[in-house]
C-alpha cells in the first residue's frame, strides 16, 4: 500500500519530473552544445587555412609575373601562416585552362582535434581548401610613370579635364602614388599604382582604381643610348638656317623655329641643343622621331631643354619599325631629372609616344587636338588643361598602348 502511495506522490511531484526529464535530455543538450562549439571552431580553422592558401597563391602568382620562383614564393608565404600543421600542401602552375601558364594553384589539407569530436569518432576531421591566383589582363595603359620612389608619380593639377580613353600606372610606392585634387575631372581606366591610389571625386565613372598593382616594365627599355656620328653636330636649325635637306640620324645643335618645318618621312632627328617651337611653328613628320641628347652625356648640365608654345602646331606620327618604333620624341635616359612641358592645341596631332624616362613631363593639351594614339612614358607625369585622348591606336601603326595586368584570385 505504501509503495503505491509513493508512486502516486512521485507522479504528482513536478520538481521530480523536471529533474528526470533534464537528466534524460542532458546527453542531447551536451552533444548539441559540443556540436555547435566544434562547428564554430571548424569554420574558424577553415577560414584560417583558406587565408593561408589565398596568400600563398597570390605570392606565387606575383613571383611568376616577375619571372621569379613561384613555388618558392608560395612556400615562403605558407610559412607565415603556419598556426597549425598541414597534412599536405600542393603547389602547382596550371598549363591548361583559362589562365594557363599565368596562374599558381595551392591546395592545402589539415587535420585538427576538436574538443567534442572524439566523443563521436576516433578519426580527426579533415579540412580541405584551395586557391588559384593568376596574372589577368585588365585593360590598356597609355601613360606610365617610371619613378620607383615612395613619392607621387602621376598628378592631375588645376582645372585639368582629362579623358584618356585608356589607363595609366605609377611605379611609385607611396600611399598617394597617384594624386588628384582640386577642380580636375579625370576619366581613365584603369588608374593603377604600385603604391596607393586614394579615392577622389575627381575620378569620374567608369574609372577603375587599382592600387598595389604590379610594377609596369619600361616599354621602351631596349632603346639604346643615342650615338652621334663621327661627322659631329650641325649648327642649330633656325628660321634663317633651315637645312635644304634633313638626313635621318644627323645631329643638330638644337632647333628654334617659328615657321613650317616638315620632316621627310621616316626621319630620326637628333638634337643636342634646346628644342624651341614658337607660336607660329608648324612641325610635321610621318614616321618621325626627335631624339634629345648631349654631345657630352657625362656632363649633367649639357642636356637640352624642351619648349613647345601653346599655339605651335605639331603633327607627328611614330615610325612603324626600327630602333624608335612607336616613339615620336625620346629624351636620353642618361640625363639628370628635369621638368619639361608638352603643349598641344586644337591643330596638333600626336600618334606615338613621348618617352622621357628620366624626366618629369607635364602634358597640357587643349580639347580638340587629335590624339588617336598617344603614350606618355616619363619619370613623373602631370596633366593640365583640357586633355582628351582616344587610345584607339591605328592597326599596323608603330604606336601601341601597353597591356595592363593585375594579379588576383580567380578561384
Amino acid at each position: 500500500m505504501r509503495l503505491f502511495k509513493s508512486r502516486r506522490n512521485l507522479r504528482s511531484d513536478k520538481k521530480g519530473n523536471v529533474l528526470i526529464m533534464v537528466a534524460a535530455a542532458m546527453p542531447l543538450l551536451v552533444g548539441s552544445a559540443g556540436l555547435a562549439v566544434d562547428t564554430i571552431q571548424l569554420s574558424l580553422l577553415k577560414r584560417h587555412l583558406q587565408r593561408a592558401a589565398d596568400s600563398a597563391a597570390l605570392a606565387g602568382a606575383y613571383a611568376k609575373a616577375q619571372t621569379k620562383d613561384a613555388n618558392a614564393a608560395a612556400t615562403k608565404a605558407l610559412g607565415f601562416n603556419d598556426a597549425f600543421p598541414l597534412s599536405s600542401a600542393a603547389i602547382t602552375q596550371p598549363t591548361s585552362g583559362t589562365h594557363a601558364n599565368r596562374a599558381v594553384r595551392v591546395v592545402l589539407t589539415a587535420k585538427r582535434a576538436l574538443p567534442f569530436w572524439s566523443f563521436f569518432s576516433s578519426k580527426l576531421p579533415i579540412i580541405n581548401v584551395q586557391a588559384t591566383a593568376a596574372l589577368v589582363f585588365s585593360g590598356k595603359y597609355c601613360m606610365v610613370s617610371l619613378d620607383e620612389s615612395s613619392g607621387t608619380g602621376i598628378t592631375f593639377a588645376g582645372n585639368a579635364t582629362v579623358n584618356l580613353g585608356c589607363g595609366m600606372i605609377s611605379n611609385t610606392t607611396g600611399s598617394s602614388a597617384v594624386s588628384a585634387a582640386g577642380s580636375a575631372a579625370v576619366t581613365a581606366s584603369p588608374i593603377a599604382a604600385v603604391g596607393g591610389v586614394p579615392s577622389s571625386s575627381v575620378y569620374k565613372q567608369p574609372t577603375l582604381l587599382l592600387p598595389y598593382s604590379l610594377k609596369q616594365a619600361d616599354p621602351f627599355s631596349t632603346i639604346p643610348d643615342p650615338v652621334i656620328r663621327a661627322e659631329g653636330c650641325f649648327p642649330q636649325i633656325t628660321d634663317s638656317t633651315l637645312p635644304t635637306s634633313i638626313v635621318s640620324g644627323r645631329c643638330y645643335k638644337g632647333m628654334d623655329v617659328d615657321r613650317a618645318f616638315p620632316l621627310p618621312a621616316n626621319t630620326t632627328l637628333i638634337l643636342t641643343g634646346p628644342l624651341t617651337l614658337n607660336s607660329k611653328a608648324d612641325l610635321s613628320g610621318t614616321g618621325a622621331t626627335i631624339v634629345l641628347t648631349s654631345e657630352t652625356p657625362t656632363n649633367p648640365t649639357s642636356f637640352p631643354s624642351v619648349s613647345i608654345n601653346g599655339s605651335a602646331k605639331v603633327d607627328l606620327s611614330a615610325p612603324t619599325s626600327g630602333t624608335y618604333e612607336g616613339v615620336i620624341m625620346y629624351y636620353d635616359r642618361r640625363a639628370p631629372t628635369a621638368g619639361h612641358k608638352i603643349n598641344g592645341n586644337s591643330t596638333s596631332k600626336f600618334v606615338g609616344a613621348f618617352y622621357f624616362p628620366s624626366q618629369d613631363l607635364t602634358f597640357n593639351g587643349n580639347s580638340g587636338m587629335t590624339t588617336n594614339c598617344i603614350q606618355l612614358v616619363a619619370h613623373h607625369l602631370t596633366f593640365e588643361g583640357n586633355t582628351t585622348i582616344n587610345n584607339s591606336c591605328p592597326s599596323g601603326g608603330g604606336a601601341k598602348s601597353f597591356d595592363a595586368k593585375w594579379v588576383r584570385l580567380v578561384a
